[in-house]
């Protein structure tokens, strides 16, 4: 009993006043009452939502009468949980975020069919849609057993997001709750040892068809999932931005000044306008490897790293100068430090997409550009999930033609070799990138450089001007490397007006730094886009400390840090 106020008292009302803070209605579920399997809803909020938001283009004014109403939330009510909880999730967010064609709808429409949107993604118009908070939620699947859930988040009567509460007195509290919520969506898991105890909660997957996130809370911390995330695959949230700080601390309940692991992960994930811009941009579905050797296909949801960088990349690419007229340097990029292991790949992904939705950015061309063959290959695949027209540019005239066309798309560029005749992409190089010595193919680079202009011969031609929008985004993978100021040479030469904006997972040498800074930011904030260094990656758990006994002294021993400082040394040297 004193675990259980416990969990009352410093996690689940606590959670709720914050949310309240923040704009959620608070709904106590002895008011709800049991939500039935059959009518997993809020139905009072869904009928007014639909009717709210789906309206005629011509006039703006609402179409939908009750009886598409009903046909609408059946038609979400019963996704079919035939193949399992997993498999109803990813056909319910379909409809939530695509939403559903409607063949012959009510005359008002005045048309022969129409899509019911169940929730208004467009930020500009997020004031339609009604955020309700309901702890202590009763629900009852069809065996007739009833669940109590600690907190979920309805967005128009839907089930969004589950939040389960632990007291801190447990021995692992994140572990707890999230069996817990594996169990009540109907997907437990195998080595749960309440298994053969017959110690656990009765499942509702009804419910857990629409829910996007899960959230495993205690008193001072609060770790992310989603439907099919395992407890290694939740994960914490620890950044702020792009939220104020002061802002979320004003947001807290009284007596609380300081903002721990679990006021940012509510402050900043369950917001209610970055609730709907996370779920819309920011959960993608991942075919991963099983031990069996096949594949399935799961849900994964932003890192807080990765949110943050995209989120940063967006705005900058929003508020920052395009080159022209007196800004000499384009003022949209930037450069991102994140560590080796941080999700690199995912977060270009995630920045696409976002972008790609965007009434503003929707438009852009991007380009990116990287000289490792199994990068690539990996990047084209996770860059697919954005959902976006994906091109693979195999020679340079291909390239120049994709560059000239430009629109909405995704363009690869893989550089495998670059010398005194030029760049070479992937299916012209006899080599794999892979296995190549990049600081010897940059001596011979320069090295011919060098003879070139002591015979005062003209510099070797890249790409002929192919493009002057400045619609176009360039991503450079490992914007560190040797290449990187002939890469840039030559960029500036075929789209003269693009936003660049690379991403290194290694230290900069000391020499080169400015200069990487300079071309990837312009204007006067040379400093880095998004930090997320070896100490962030070790303390969530990303990477794995390294300590190494070296000559470096007697009696020394570096760790990740030390290592870093030597890898830059090194490189300085040799440079």
């Amino acid at each position: 009993m004193a675990t259980i106020q416990s969990e009352r008292d410093e996690v689940e009302r606590p959670t709720v006043a914050q949310l309240q803070a923040m704009g959620w209605t608070h709904l106590p579920g002895k008011d709800v009452g049991t939500l039935d399997a059959d009518a997993s809803f809020l139905e009072d909020q869904l009928t007014e939502a639909l009717r709210r938001i789906n309206v005629r283009a011509d006039d703006d004014r609402p179409w939908m009468e009750l009886t598409d109403i009903r046909r609408s939330i059946s038609e979400l009510a019963s996704v079919s949980l035939g193949q399992g909880v997993d498999k109803a999730n990813f056909a319910a967010t379909d409809l939530l975020l695509s939403g559903l064609l409607l063949p012959g709808p009510s005359a008002t429409h005045g048309g022969p069919s129409a899509t019911v949107q169940y929730v208004e993604w467009h930020e500009e118009r997020a004031d339609r849609n009604e955020f309700t908070v309901v702890d202590q939620l009763r629900v009852r699947n069809r065996s007739g057993d009833v669940s109590v859930l600690d907190i979920v988040l309805f967005v128009n009567g839907i089930p969004l997001v589950a939040v389960e509460c632990k007291s801190p007195d447990l021995a692992d509290p994140i572990r707890s709750a999230v069996l817990d919520l594996r169990h009540y969506a109907g997907s437990p898991l195998p080595d749960d040892e309440r298994n053969s105890a017959g110690l656990l909660p009765a499942g509702v997957p009804e419910l857990f068809r629409t829910v996007q996130l899960l959230v495993a809370a205690t008193a001072e911390t609060a770790y992310l999932g989603t439907i099919t995330s395992t407890p290694e695959h939740f994960h914490p949230w620890r950044s702020v931005e792009p939220e104020a700080p002061a802002v979320l601390t004003a947001e807290l309940p009284d007596g609380v000044d300081q903002l721990n692991e679990r006021h940012k992960l509510v402050g900043v994930v369950l917001r209610p306008a970055a609730l709907l811009r996370i779920v819309r941009h920011y959960v993608i579905p991942m075919t991963v490897p099983t031990e069996a050797g096949g594949a399935r296909t799961v849900k994964a949801v932003a890192r807080h790293q990765q949110y943050r960088a995209a989120e940063k990349a967006v705005r900058k690419l929003l508020t920052g100068k395009a080159r022209g007229g007196p800004v000499l340097d384009d003022e949209r990029g930037g450069l991102i430090w994140h560590t080796q292991g941080s999700g690199k790949s995912l977060t270009m992904t995630f920045l696409v997409r976002r972008m790609h939705l965007h009434h503003r950015l929707s438009e852009f061309m991007v380009v990116v550009v990287t000289d490792r063959t199994q990068l690539q290959e990996q990047l084209a695949a996770t860059l697919r999930l954005s959902e976006s027209e994906v091109e693979t540019a195999r020679n340079a005239a291909q390239m120049e033609g994709l560059l000239r066309d430009g629109g909405r798309r995704v363009v690869f560029a893989m550089i495998q070799k670059y010398g005194a005749g030029g760049f070479t992409f992937a299916a012209e190089a006899e080599e794999d990138g892979d296995e190549r010595d990049f600081a010897a193919e940059y001596a011979d680079a320069e090295k011919a450089r060098r003879e070139r202009r002591a015979a005062k011969l003209p510099p070797v031609p890249n790409f002929p001007e192919c493009n002057t929008s400045p619609d176009i985004l360039v991503l450079v993978d490992e914007a560190h490397r040797s290449h990187t100021s002939l890469l840039h040479a030559a960029l500036r030469k075929a789209i003269p007006n693009a936003a660049k904006i690379g991403f290194t997972g290694t230290p900069i040498m000391t020499g080169k730094a400015e200069d990487t800074r300079r071309i990837f930011s312009g204007g006067l904030d040379r400093g880095f886009l998004d930090e997320y260094r070896m100490a962030d990656a070790e303390h969530d758990g990303v990477v794995v400390r390294i300590r190494y006994e070296g000559r470096t002294g007697e009696g020394t021993v570096l760790d990740q840090d030390g290592l870093d400082r030597r890898f830059e040394d090194l490189v300085k040297d040799r440079s």
